[in-house]
């Protein structure tokens, strides 16, 4: 959004294909692609501007203050990368490269787009090694982590076990970034509401006031490929050049177009694993009431036992950076750091923070037993 209100023209890889819809019709939002087909032609697409671009600047026939900027969003490169993977493949023809091209491509936005003024925002939810590469890592000179992290998921985005592990989750939106230096510090994340959501969720008042009040960039749409004039099916060359369009003029390939006919079962019929299978649901059936179901809360529980933790007791000096650590019956907290010595040398000092941003330490005898959760691969 806050590209948006620049006047940027913004392209969407949305790897999960579903939290980018609210933004399809944005202003200067001018594609959203949730298929793996139409992702590869957007990075496929940007990759031509930033190749062009060098072009003309080799030929001096522009310079880098000529080019509008382009903002090229690929969220849950994780998933897409496996979505890729699998689909590719399936499609490979002979002569096709071992690994899809976009792999490559999106290396190369990476380490050149800067220069040719196609900015690449990647989002995912650990920085594994496996799919960012060394190379294409240090290359995402600007970073931030929302949320407490692993140490392990720490030593991956910040290369210090330290950093990140205790933001309190109790605090929305508390996240790690750079500074103007380069240096992490920990900052504040503001939510916007997503457009797809504000009628259920309220603050319809904040999402206009974010709303550039112009478009300069008219919504685009992908054309996809047809089989060719032996019926051969569209190869992965032909999804990644496919034609765009104005979307004004192809309103039948257009998601945002509501004005054919729409289904007659309601999203909770055409939803439901009845539907999938094939077999029809018996007439009269009913279904779950969705006032059954709490929505999110509002506080964390600070004594809720998070996922791949597992709980043990064990010596206050074996304690470890990132540890859950019982600080009183019930209440647990992160430890910060490493036991550190006491003015005891018997006894540690561990620094401890909760889920609602309060802070303290604990003087312990270095064998007295404490009760801790520990992250199951820690």
């Amino acid at each position: 959004m806050h590209i948006a209100s620049y006047g940027w023209p913004i392209w969407v890889a949305d790897g999960k294909a579903v939290e980018f819809l609210g933004y399809r019709s944005w202003p200067n939002v001018q594609i959203v692609a949730s298929t793996i087909e139409t992702q590869v032609a957007v990075i496929h697409r940007a990759w031509q501007v930033m190749n062009q671009r060098y072009d003309l600047i080799t030929q001096r026939l522009a310079r880098v203050t000529d080019f509008e900027p382009l903002m090229v969003f690929v969220d849950e490169f994780a998933d897409m990368r496996g979505t890729l993977t699998t689909w590719y493949a399936q499609i490979k023809v002979k002569g096709d490269p071992s690994k899809p091209p976009t792999l490559a491509e999106v290396a190369s936005l990476i380490r050149k787009g800067r220069t040719a003024r196609v900015h690449v925002v990647m989002a995912t939810q650990r920085p594994d090694a496996e799919f960012l590469t060394g190379e294409m890592r240090d290359n995402l000179t600007m970073r931030i982590s929302v949320g407490r992290m692993s140490p392990a998921g720490a030593q991956m985005m910040w290369e210090n076990p330290a950093i990140g592990v205790g933001l309190p989750r109790g605090k929305r939106g508390r996240a790690i970034a750079m500074d103007d230096e380069g240096r992490p510090v920990e900052v504040q994340c503001y939510r916007a509401p997503d457009p797809a959501r504000v009628e259920t969720e309220g603050q319809a008042d904040l999402l206009e006031r974010l709303r550039p009040s112009t478009t300069g960039h008219d919504r685009l749409l992908i054309v996809p490929p047809s089989d060719d004039d032996d019926g051969n099916a569209p190869t992965f060359t032909d999804y990644a050049a496919a034609d765009w369009v104005l979307a004004a003029a192809r309103p039948d390939l257009d998601p945002e177009n509501h004005s054919g006919s729409r289904p007659v079962a309601t999203g909770q019929e055409l939803a439901s694993p009845m539907a999938v299978l094939g077999v029809s649901t018996p007439a009269g059936a009913v279904m779950f009431d969705l006032d059954d179901f709490p929505g999110e809360p509002d506080d964390w529980s600070v004594a809720a036992e998070p996922d791949g933790y597992r709980r043990q007791r064990v010596a206050a000096g074996d304690v470890r950076l990132g540890d859950l650590i019982e600080i009183s019956e019930g209440t647990w907290a992160v430890v910060e750091d490493d036991p550190i010595a006491d003015v005891d040398p018997t006894c540690v000092v561990l620094a401890w923070r909760d889920d609602l941003d309060a802070a303290g330490e604990l003087s312990l005898d270095a064998t007295e037993t404490v009760n801790i959760q520990r992250a199951a691969n820690a």
